[in-house]
């Protein structure tokens, strides 16, 4: 039985949007596993702490992004644009072309800082959905310490870039680093593995053995969940121009096309414009005659959160979207 994919949530990592964005055939050099070099865990994860600082600083974000999502012998592929606005206020405008074998589609997410506007299309029907902005930031806040966050569909583009590095800084242990050759540009690529607290929370059965520091047993991971994540970061820059979610294949998956170290997730953002002029109305969505659904309860459980509406979802806001960003 075919998998549909009649919902994105794994799409935007943008986000996720990641849910994801890439072009592997732009990276010219060996292949990953075979010259990452282990090193302090402080040197790699210091790396990764310093980028998200430097893009919380940006004022704006503008670039062309590419992404490849990997799920049971199918793959999703779709390529658009970025925007940013400055972080606290949660601007986000992201619109993909979006391939599904032979669906062509389109899938688009907008935030103004107050609703999270999401329309995809793609094999019937379009569909718009709208999430209360205030309501999911406050569920992610109040999180326990390594509360399970779906480990795909959390990293969606809630404010964009910044926040889903921070969302992986808090997930993932950075303990490898060394230098690669991504196109024309010279990277830092940063390995990173689960949390044992996070990695407890995905795999319950075996928390006892993690808590204990002894290895778990990762096949036993959903095929959806990735073992380990990868962040190619400038240089230059420490831009993130390249994130990929990837998962080591257990013997179990035999009688699988799906073999060895393989992606989940690729996504890339390149032709990147930082700190240019943006207007607040490249923010505003405008539904039209559009019937629209309201997706905050479902998109909280997708991010594996609880949380209820807030009473004045439009006064709560942590936005001025009437302000030009500067």
């Amino acid at each position: 039985m075919k998998a549909k994919f009649s919902s994105f949530a794994v799409l935007v990592v943008l986000a996720s949007l990641n849910r994801a964005l890439a072009c592997a055939t732009q990276t010219t050099a060996a292949p990953v596993e075979s010259t990452l070099v282990a090193s302090a865990s402080t040197a790699a994860a210091t790396l990764v702490e310093r980028a998200i600082v430097v893009l919380e600083q940006h004022r704006s974000i503008s670039a062309k992004c590419r992404q490849r999502v990997y799920l049971f012998d199918r793959q999703i592929v779709g390529s658009g644009t970025y925007v940013q606005g400055p972080s606290q206020y949660h601007w986000l405008r992201v619109t993909l072309r979006i391939q599904a074998g032979n669906e062509i589609g389109t899938l688009q997410q907008v935030c103004d800082g107050r609703q999270l506007w999401i329309y995809h299309q793609l094999g019937g029907e379009p569909s718009l959905k709208r999430v209360d902005l205030p309501t999911v930031l406050r569920a992610m806040d109040e999180a326990p310490q390594g509360a399970e966050m779906g480990p795909i569909a959390s990293w969606v583009g809630i404010a964009g870039l910044p926040r889903l590095l921070r969302s992986l800084g808090a997930a993932f242990d950075f303990a490898e680093l060394s230098q690669r050759q991504l196109g024309q540009a010279r990277v830092w690529l940063v390995r990173g593995t689960w949390r044992s607290e996070r990695l407890a929370a995905l795999l319950p059965n075996q928390k006892s053995t993690i808590e204990r520091g002894q290895a778990a047993d990762l096949s036993a991971l959903a095929e959806v969940v990735p073992d380990h994540v990868l962040l190619y970061l400038g240089c230059d820059d420490l831009f993130p121009h390249r994130i990929e979610f990837r998962r080591v294949a257990p013997s179990n998956w035999a009688g699988s096309t799906r073999k060895g170290n393989r992606p989940l997730v690729i996504s890339e953002w390149f032709d990147v414009e930082l700190n240019g002029s943006l207007s607040p109305h490249q923010f505003v969505y405008q539904p039209g005659n559009m019937e629209v659904k309201d997706y905050t309860a479902g998109f909280l459980a997708d991010m594996g959160l609880s949380g209820s509406p807030l009473i004045e979802p439009s006064t709560a806001a942590t936005t001025n979207p009437g302000e030009t960003p500067r």
